[in-house]
């Protein structure tokens, strides 16, 4: 059995363009600048201001933000650390920024001599990050 398949023809009207010269405020696209935190320490590296005096850029909407893990590749993380990791989340989110967020164990390359040696670190630190991951999804793009 075939079936008569009926085309429509669709008619397409441009609509009137305006010209702007203001930038668009477009979420989830663009360019982005690059944070780096170690988590242990309140300090943006390596400029070292502490996290709440950091300046984002008020164009870019999306912020890759690297919180360095290092000194926990042998440990869980301590209260001190979710903390610092915590008000890093709160001031993107405060200034509704997009978060592109990495956590490492290496920023050089050398992630065979820094990484943990033992995957049940990483999970470990996965399971302490998760609430915060939860809490601030809505401010987290990947």
């Amino acid at each position: 059995m075939t079936r008569k398949i009926s085309v429509s023809k669709i008619k397409w009207m441009p609509l009137p363009r305006t010209e702007k010269t203001l930038p668009l405020n477009n979420p989830y696209c663009g360019f982005y600048s690059l944070y780096r935190f170690f988590a242990e320490q309140e300090y943006l590296q390596p400029d070292g201001e502490v996290i709440e005096e950091v300046l984002l850029r008020e164009d870019q909407q999306l912020c890759l933000v690297e919180i360095n893990l290092y000194a926990f590749r042998e440990e869980p993380l301590t209260e001190k650390a979710l903390w610092n990791i915590k008000r890093i989340f709160r001031y993107f989110t405060e200034r509704n920024k997009q978060m592109i967020l990495r956590f490492v164990y290496d920023w050089e390359g050398k992630g065979i001599i820094n990484e943990p040696k033992d995957i049940s670190i990483i999970l470990n630190h996965m399971n302490q990050l998760s609430p915060l991951l939860k809490e601030y999804t809505g401010s987290i793009y990947v």
